[in-house]
């Protein structure tokens, strides 16, 4: 659905485009001009929550239906309250594992040709604290449809477990080498020790696992993960409402309902990573990639508090969003002529988050890159360096010019809704709550976020390049330096 409106606006864009033209070519553009227009305004937005109807089955099954008869397309998506979060380092991999095999099953062979003709489309991915899945098809296929998803959610067999083990397994050799992923590896191997958050980054320890996760173990895995009361559908488009609630209640009322319950386990800091500079030795590097951050633990803050959520989450826009003005980019790029892009962004998860801070550089500015990023963020962290109003505004006026863009279908509206209302426990208006937060936010009130949970002196550094041209410029500033070789 979203694809034909998107080709729709598309061209109803261009033809403004062009009959823009005759207007603009009337206009003349002056520095004077541009700052005027980027000092506007943009008013703040109002996201109208559609009409919906909710159904919970007696096994515990929640089921969000909206009727939108614009086009003649259904959508059936669905989230599971599990995820990697519940692992631990003896069945680590087995969530990724088994939501590729399930992919691998419908898409697979002549009966994922035959979807695939006649234009179901059909995805499952894992996460840290939930599963989610998104189905679509012409509203004429909707009974296929509606099959497939209750056989994927109720009667997977894994019978292509082998096959898929074997590609992904190749998939975690390549990645055992590639800069990126050992860059990440290395972060969230020190910062989350131990932890789940850490297991889909640590490919040494999925491929010492993968022998083990075999069909049985997979298949008891889903049993115990895919149930009713674990599960919300939502199901949006050209149906109607009665008629689809009778349809789910035949597919989904003897599914029969789990009695264990998704626990996670909360990340703690690991002190031996505060300050450490961790090399990761790759000869054949041609840039020294970098990740600096800490753990950012704060999930019962944001619940509790979204004032101090969207303080933070504007500063750190104006810390390091990747745009020029941004501080990082300002300093480290525009000023300093080091890197050619770095940006700051934070996770925060049911059981822990990270905030981190990437770049790229040449392997000769790497130490003083890192020096000149810790200064950055001790100054903001002492107040040395003060975020100011116009740097705020541009943030605000940014989101409200372009965040309602992200919720011009129903669909994404009430994907939001059910994400907040039924997974986090938010109002059923968090969206609007939220809209009128970050529209609160001052310059004062986004340095003291900042100030509150950013820490520079936690801050652990990963750098994947050649040791020979990036080491000597640390062992000359007598910093002290860990060098690891990838295994």
């Amino acid at each position: 659905m979203k694809s034909v409106q998107k080709y729709i606006i598309g061209l109803v864009t261009i033809s403004l485009f062009f009959m823009a033209q005759i207007t603009w070519a009337q206009v003349e553009f002056s520095q004077n001009l541009y700052a005027k227009l980027a000092q506007s305004a943009s008013p703040m937005p109002k996201i109208k929550i559609p009409e919906y109807q909710k159904v919970t089955l007696d096994n515990g099954l929640i089921i969000y239906l909206v009727e939108d008869h614009d086009l003649p397309i259904l959508a059936i998506n669905g989230t599971i309250r599990w995820g990697r979060g519940a692992e631990t380092l003896k069945n680590a991999g087995i969530s990724d594992l088994m939501m590729e095999t399930i992919n691998d099953q419908v898409y697979g062979g002549e009966i994922g040709q035959h979807y695939q003709l006649r234009g179901i489309r059909i995805g499952f991915n894992s996460g840290d604290d939930n599963f989610n899945f998104n189905g679509n098809a012409l509203s004429s296929e909707k009974d296929a449809l509606l099959a497939i998803v209750y056989e994927i959610l109720c009667k997977a067999n894994f019978e292509n477990t082998d096959e898929v083990r074997e590609e992904w397994e190749k998939s975690l050799k390549q990645k055992e080498t590639d800069e990126v992923s050992l860059l990440y590896k290395y972060f969230y191997q020190n910062i989350f020790k131990e932890h789940p958050y850490s297991f889909d980054q640590d490919y040494t320890l999925l491929l010492d696992n993968l022998s083990k996760l075999n069909q049985k173990r997979l298949k008891s895995y889903y049993q115990q993960v895919f149930r009713p009361n674990n599960t919300l559908l939502f199901v949006y488009g050209d149906f109607k409402t009665a008629e689809m609630i009778k349809e789910l209640k035949n597919f989904y009322s003897h599914w029969q309902a789990a009695t264990g319950t998704f626990e996670t386990v909360p990340a703690v800091e690991n002190p031996d990573t505060f300050g450490q500079i961790l090399l990761v030795d790759k000869a054949n590097a041609k840039n020294a990639r970098i990740v600096m951050g800490h753990q950012f633990n704060h999930a019962e803050l944001f619940d509790k508090d979204l004032d101090v959520r969207t303080a933070f989450e504007v500063g750190n826009q104006v810390l390091g969003s990747g745009d020029f003005g941004s501080y990082l980019m300002d300093e480290i790029r525009s000023n300093k002529g080091y890197v050619y892009d770095i940006s700051s962004k934070y996770f925060c998860n049911r059981s822990g988050g990270a905030f981190r801070i990437i770049t790229s550089v040449r392997p000769d500015k790497a130490c003083e890159t890192v020096s000149a990023i810790k200064e950055m963020v001790q100054a903001i962290k002492t107040g040395q360096r003060k975020l100011i109003h116009t740097e705020v505004f541009r943030v605000i006026n940014h989101k409200n010019a372009f965040f309602p863009e992200s919720y011009r279908d129903k669909e994404e509206i009430i994907e939001d809704l059910i994400d907040n209302f039924e997974m986090k426990k938010h109002d059923m208006n968090y969206l609007n709550q939220y809209i009128a937060s970050y529209n609160r936010v001052t310059a004062a009130t986004a340095q003291t976020a900042l100030k509150q949970l950013l820490f520079p002196e936690k801050m652990l550094t990963v750098i994947v390049g050649n040791k020979e041209a990036i080491l000597p410029a640390f062992q000359e500033a007598n910093i002290a330096v860990t060098v690891v070789s990838p295994k």
